[in-house]
């Protein structure tokens, strides 16, 4: 794994493979460590690294828990289009549309939640109920919130 290219833009290259960009956030020794990576096989990687950490040949745990670490995939790209070389046109005006729908913002707000989810169940629960409370009346939004949570669900099964 190496460290992502910049053009001479300097405008982060996404590679065929894998890369991680350098770190954007702190790293002092009582602040977490976000680890975010780029190209065709950061899903790969990502899951390979969360699934042996949570296995037991790992340590049981996730990383997160254990080292106060996250790794992801990185999706930085569609929260800031304008850092990246090479994406597809059309692609910056696309991400701006798409987050101005409610179908994308509910995936927003289920996947805060789901963040939750891995630390705290039952405080998972009381903001899924709190949620859907205020959404009482919007009912697109409600259903659309179901929708991401369910898939959320499913997928931790």
């Amino acid at each position: 794994m190496v460290v992502c290219e910049r053009n001479v833009d300097n405008k982060l290259v996404i590679p065929d493979s894998v890369c991680f960009p350098e770190p954007f956030g702190g790293a002092s020794c009582t602040s977490g460590y976000d680890v975010s990576l780029a190209g065709k096989d950061a899903g790969y990687v990502t899951g390979t690294f969360n699934n042996y950490f949570q296995s037991t040949d790992g340590f049981g745990k996730p990383s997160e828990i254990v080292f106060d670490t996250n790794v992801n995939a990185f999706t930085l790209q569609y929260a800031m289009p304008f850092l990246f070389a090479g994406l597809p046109t059309g692609f910056s005006c696309g991400v701006e549309n798409n987050e101005q729908k409610t179908y994308y913002k509910m995936q927003e707000l289920a996947c805060a939640y789901y963040k939750v989810f891995k630390y705290s169940e039952e405080f998972f629960h009381e903001m899924e109920v709190g949620a859907k409370m205020a959404m009482k009346d919007a009912k697109k939004s409600k259903g659309e919130l179901e929708v991401w949570l369910d898939t959320f669900k499913k997928i931790n099964a």
